[in-house]
């Protein structure tokens, strides 16, 4: 529970107030603090009171309205246990207040056990990490230096979803980091062999035509003053990075808890027509001017065919997104989210849950897209990774756990 309070006097000027001293109710093996104070004192002193004890950890005037300090309680000697800090600010003649916060003092780090991580993993995959801890609050798991979240899916279960991103050699650096409510971390560190493959290539010839048809009426008024071969590469490559940004930020804030229920569900009635990470260079005028990496897998039925939810979640996003065109986002939770693109109509709204199976809309051309399809794409943590591994149910259950540890 924490508690501050002040004391004190102050006969001239304006009562000072103190930002940050919340953070003073955690004091773990070695930790930094800094305290905004306002209008500045001429000096502030901070002790720390246990067991009848007052010690001193800073003393100094404040430099732009701010003093950092750290507590480290094995060199005072300090317990774990309950403890008071006391922030003194002193303004001069009779001008004097303190600040008192009841804190915790705790210097074991949290516990970390491993529970599971594959020795290999796909290019395009994922890396599913499951690690166990009685005293974590939260945590974090590294890829090559990339942080992505760790979330508690059980009583002491953290679980984190790593994509394997094409760029990506073949060793991956995977760092679990997990902290206790006073700041504690423990860390562990381990190596997935990155299987390589091999992509599609694909060479597209475009012509004026097809940008005249295709291109133009898509990007607008964005497209006043561009010659033919600019508003294919306005669309094709800067559009695509702002498109893949955008996705990224509607990623950031996914369910703490599982939503999903099996394996993904693909497109009914339906033929594969692209496949992930296919390369496509674009050829105009017999001179290669572009190029791109399929990021989903494209499947065709028929016309304005029915799309299903592939699974159970909440609908993050819905409406237009350059190349995409009609979008739908679905967080199926844990980092988890699929889309569905170039759709003609879409019947859900964002904050909808929808089951697996639902109908969210029907398939179309919209966005770049050169025939009725559906653009099937599944994000973790805001990166698009191979759909097909989520539409296999052995997958999911022998790699992913799911079922063992996801419940």
């Amino acid at each position: 529970m924490l508690l501050f309070f002040y004391t004190g006097y102050n006969l001239f000027g304006k009562a000072p107030k103190v930002e940050n001293l919340e953070r003073l109710s955690r004091i773990g093996i070695d930790s930094s603090y800094t305290l905004k104070v306002n209008p500045t004192p001429e000096k502030v002193a901070v002790f720390v009171e246990q067991d009848g004890k007052k010690l001193k950890v800073y003393e100094g005037a404040p430099q732009n309205g701010q003093v950092s300090f750290s507590i480290k309680p094995k060199e005072l000697g300090l317990r774990d246990g309950e403890a008071q800090v006391v922030v003194d600010l002193e303004g001069g003649f009779l001008t004097r207040r303190s600040y008192k916060v009841r804190a915790l003092v705790s210097t074991v780090p949290p516990d970390l056990k491993l529970e599971y991580i594959p020795s290999t993993a796909d290019l395009g995959s994922v890396i599913p990490v499951y690690v166990r801890s009685k005293k974590a609050m939260q945590g974090w798991a590294y890829l090559n230096e990339e942080r992505y979240p760790m979330y508690k899916v059980g009583t002491d279960l953290f679980f984190a979803i790593l994509p394997v991103k094409l760029d990506i050699s073949e060793k991956a650096s995977v760092k679990v980091v997990l902290e206790d409510e006073v700041g504690n971390t423990s860390q562990a560190t381990y190596t997935v062999g990155v299987k390589q493959r091999r992509f599609k290539k694909d060479v597209i010839h475009i012509d004026d035509s097809f940008i005249q048809r295709e291109i133009y009426p898509l990007l607008g008024q964005e497209a006043a003053g561009l010659s033919p071969l600019e508003a294919f590469k306005k669309v094709n490559e800067e559009w695509r990075s702002q498109n893949v940004q955008r996705l990224k930020e509607l990623s950031t804030k996914s369910e703490p808890r599982k939503l999903w229920n099996g394996p993904f569900l693909q497109l009914p009635n339906s033929k594969v027509v692209a496949t992930y990470g296919d390369a496509r260079d674009y050829y105009y005028k017999g001179q290669k001017v572009s190029s791109s990496v399929h990021m989903g897998y494209d499947f065709a039925s028929v016309e304005r065919a029915d799309v299903p939810a592939s699974n159970s979640g909440v609908v993050v996003y819905t409406g237009q997104l350059g190349i995409y065109g009609n979008l739908v986002l679905i967080d199926h939770g844990l980092g988890l989210m699929s889309l569905y693109g170039h759709l003609s109509e879409i019947y859900v709204k964002p904050g909808d849950y929808v089951k697996k199976g639902q109908t969210i809309g029907k398939t179309g051309k919209t966005g770049l897209a050169l025939g009725d399809h559906l653009h099937f794409g599944i994000l973790v943590n805001g990166y698009e990774v191979n759909p097909v591994y989520w539409l296999d149910r052995r997958w999911m259950e022998n790699y992913l756990k799911d079922g063992e540890f996801l419940r």
